[in-house]
This record gives structure tokens, sequence and C-alpha cells, in this order.
């Protein structure tokens, strides 16, 4: 049979990393919580960590485990406090990934959504995508927004929130080039993203079909860190329009022309959840940037 604490003992050895510091937390011996933790992967038939020098690190078994424990801690003390006559306090909690190449508008206007449904606590994360899709697997989010497109199967779940037009923006220094667009960008200075973007090659291909040659003047990931190299004038940066909105009511950046063809799509994805949250549900199939 499946033991309660032997999952609430997991969950605290999974987030400390150490059977040592999880022993401290909860007050328990560290031999009994290594025997503990030996009968749940027993009964699994799994080994949920492996240990390297000390640190125990969450097998792909381990990690699955790992998000129906933090489910059924909440649970728990939710159970606690209606049964002790207390109302339940806790405000829903929705876990949100993103890619660092996502405008931060996006998850802005994500979050602004759900709270207009509900009261709610927010996790937000960036990372790269393989980590936020094994996140979405071991239930650590909720979903997430990438400009990549998983093909959809019965685990994944993905839907287009647009696609958007791409501009180049630039400082009051490059507002002399919107005369005579794109021509006027022969050998000027680009922020580009990064190499393994869709819009990278989008942005090159664009160029060279209009015989410009340009200079790099940097490369990132980071769309914040690509727009504030822009506002202090160290090149243009190609933007979705919503990405540079505040920027350009600042009048710290200025729209130089749209690129004809080259657009960024970007997708929601999510999975299959274990437990019904109603603001979480609309929020995945109503969100969108139109």
């Amino acid at each position: 049979m499946l033991n309660y604490h032997h999952l609430l003992y997991f969950r605290e050895i999974a987030n400390h990393q150490s059977i040592s510091k999880a022993s401290q937390v909860l007050h328990v011996g560290q031999p009994a919580l290594s025997t503990q933790l030996k009968q749940l992967e027993d009964f699994f038939g799994e080994a949920l960590f492996t240990r390297e020098n000390r640190r125990m690190t969450l097998t792909e078994a381990g990690k699955v485990a790992l998000g129906y424990a933090e489910d059924i801690y909440q649970l728990g003390q939710e159970l606690k406090e209606v049964m002790s006559g207390k109302p339940y306090s806790q405000k829903p909690h929705i876990r949100i990934g993103s890619l660092s190449s996502i405008p931060k508008h996006i998850l802005i206007r994500a979050v602004n959504q759900a709270k207009a449904l509900a009261d709610c606590q927010f996790t937000v994360v960036e990372e790269r995508n393989e980590e936020l899709l094994n996140q979405l697997f071991a239930h650590k989010l909720d979903f997430f927004i990438s400009n990549h497109n998983p093909a959809s199967d019965k685990i994944i779940y993905s839907r287009k929130l647009a696609k958007l037009p791409i501009y180049l923006f630039g400082d009051a220094s490059y507002k002399r080039l919107a005369k005579n667009f794109p021509k006027s960008l022969d050998g000027e200075s680009l922020i580009l993203p990064t190499k393994d973007s869709k819009l990278f090659h989008d942005v090159e291909h664009f160029l060279e079909k209009n015989n410009i040659h340009f200079q790099t003047a940097a490369v990132c990931q980071d769309t914040a860190v690509q727009k504030l190299l822009a506002s202090e004038g160290i090149g243009l940066t190609p933007q979705p329009r919503l990405a540079v909105e505040e920027l350009l009511k600042e009048k710290k950046l200025f729209a130089i022309g749209r690129m004809p063809g080259v657009y960024e799509e970007f997708y929601l994805i999510t999975t299959k959840r274990r437990t019904h949250n109603p603001v979480l549900d609309q929020v995945t199939q109503t969100f969108c940037l139109d």
C-alpha cells in the first residue's frame, strides 16, 4: 500500500537534494528516511534518485513522482484546514514557463488574464525548451509559452496564440532609416536573436533577399536585453510590436519599418492535468494575443 508519509518524506529529500538536510527539516533520523525512501522505490519498482558526490538527483521516474507528491502535499494542507473548520484560504497557484526569447509582455498578458478571473499566486520561470517540457511532464508547470511548436499528441497539447509581423526598431538616431526602407538598412548594425531561433534565420533571409549587407552588433537570446541594447543606440532589433509597446510610448524606440514575410508565432503548451483548476482551464483555453 502506498504510504502518505513516504511521499512527503520523498518530497523533502527531493527538494533539498539531500537526506541529511531533509532529516533536519523533518526531525526524522537519516537511517529512518533512507529506509522509507528504499521502501517507496521498492513499491514503485523504480529508482527515484541517482546519487553522485552526496548529491541526490531525481531520475525521470523521480520527477514524475515529485509532481504527484507536490499535489498530494497541497491537498493534505487543504484537508487539514477544512477538517479543522477553517475556510481554505490558499489562492489558486498557476505555474507558467517561458523561453527567454519570448517577449515579457506576453507573460504579463497571461498573468493579467488569470488575475482578472481570480486572485491567484504565480510562479514564472524561464528555461530552455527541453527543460520546460521536462517540468511540464513532472507537473511542475501548468503551461509554458514558446515560439517552437511541438507536435501535439496524447500527452502534449499546443495552441497557437498569434502570428505576429516583425518590425525593426531603433532609437532616435535610426529614424532616418524609415525613408527608403529596407534599402536604407545597408551597412547598419543589428541586434539579433541566437542562431537556434527561427527568427534569426528569417531575418537573415529577408536581408539577403533584398541584397542588404549588415553588421552584427550583438547576438543575445533574452528579448529584454535586445530591447535595452537597441534603446541605447547599439543597433536595430527585430521584434513584434507588442514587445516594445512601452518603449514606443516612452519614445525610447521607434519603428523603422516592417519586414514583409517575416513573422513570429507563439504557442501555449500544456499537458493533461491531474487536478481541476477552473481558472487555469479558462486561461489555457481562451488566452490569445490578437
